[in-house]
């Protein structure tokens, strides 16, 4: 990826803008999203991360934008990143008024590039995609006439490429954007921002043997987002007793060094909650489509005051473990709810 420092003349990196994408995030604002979202799928989009540079503040001033972008797109294998090169590539060309190919010598074998014409403003785009690993590298660097020519824009492909294939390195802060966002709290919640954030293994284990494992299993970075009725000051980890005065949603992604160590972390976490309810009546909920490695539970608290329902989904994408469970009143707390919400952290991880 394109760091910080590699910024083009007169660019700002925008970090707020650059990070982990899902699938969705990823063709947000495209005219042909929802067939682009498709062809993606079926090439097997496992993940993409992005970073971005803006010549001017947007979206003032438009008609002097000088916008680069530079993505590293996932897939299952190194085959199939090297198919999926001419996907993303039909891809560039659907959203470009009318492209041309330009030069690739010097890139990596399998290499693609286009200029585009802009369709928004009076400009042009240079678009360079290859294969390298398990990914999809790809350089857009677009903007105004006269802000952008095909020597910069070649220059900083071949910059992109020589960093050679790495590894997908998140920083723990950047796991926030697979969970449940602030701007999309569950209803009749609001953030507890004191106990969310980045996490760390202590704040996932239950006991020091506990605390070893998740160690030996290989995490990496944790982050997890709380969700409260205003009422509910002191909100319990979800796997303790709900105090029954107000409702309760947590949203959690672990990351471990790799999806082999992902999945052996998923089988820790499902023995560890099914022992945690061993003795008490549970409902295994039915996990859709969010994969083979995948749990539902229910429950039920009953209560003097008012019983508490719990019903919670976690599960592994890849390197990450996802979870969210929801706590609280039989009409706060069903299983379409808690669906819902897993659904949506699904779409979150591609």
């Amino acid at each position: 990826m394109l760091k910080p420092s590699d910024a083009p003349a007169g660019s700002t990196y925008l970090k707020t803008q650059s990070g982990p994408l899902s699938l969705d995030q990823l063709v947000r604002g495209d005219n042909n999203a929802a067939a682009e979202k498709q062809l993606l799928q079926a090439s097997g989009f496992k993940g993409a991360f992005r970073s971005l540079f803006a010549g001017v503040a947007l979206p003032a001033a438009i008609t002097r934008a000088h916008l680069t972008v530079s993505f590293a797109i996932a897939f299952p294998s190194a085959g199939a990143a090297r198919a999926a090169v001419p996907v993303v590539a039909a891809l560039a060309r659907r959203t470009n008024a009318a492209t041309t190919a330009t030069t690739t010598t010097g890139l990596p074998a399998g290499a693609v590039g286009i200029h585009g014409t802009l369709t928004s403003v009076p400009g042009s785009s240079y678009f360079y995609a290859w294969p390298s690993a398990n990914t999809v590298r790809l350089l857009i660097d677009s903007g105004a006439s006269g802000l952008v020519n095909q020597p910069a824009s070649f220059a900083l492909a071949r910059q992109l490429a020589a960093q050679g294939p790495r590894k997908a390195r998140y920083r723990p802060a950047d796991l926030r954007g697979l969970v449940l966002g602030a701007a999309n709290a569950p209803a009749g919640t609001q953030l507890n921002p004191r106990a969310s954030g980045v996490k760390t293994v202590r704040n996932f284990a239950t006991s020091p043997a506990g605390l070893s494992q998740l160690k030996r299993l290989g995490f990496r970075a944790g982050y997890g987002s709380e969700y409260v009725s205003p009422g509910l000051l002191k909100p319990r980890p979800s796997s303790q007793s709900h105090s029954g005065q107000g409702n309760y949603v947590l949203s959690e992604a672990q990351q471990f060094a790799n999806p082999q160590d992902g999945l052996r972390a998923y089988r820790f976490f499902r023995q560890r909650e099914l022992n945690l309810f061993r003795g008490h009546p549970i409902r295994m909920l039915s996990t859709g489509n969010l994969g083979s490695a995948a749990t539902g539970i229910g429950y039920v608290d009953v209560k003097a005051g008012g019983s508490v329902y719990g019903y919670g989904y976690f599960w592994q994408r890849g390197p990450f473990l996802l979870a969210v469970f929801e706590v609280g009143s039989k009409d706060y707390a069903t299983t379409s709810s808690v669906a819902s919400l897993a659904q949506r952290m699904n779409l979150y991880s591609g």
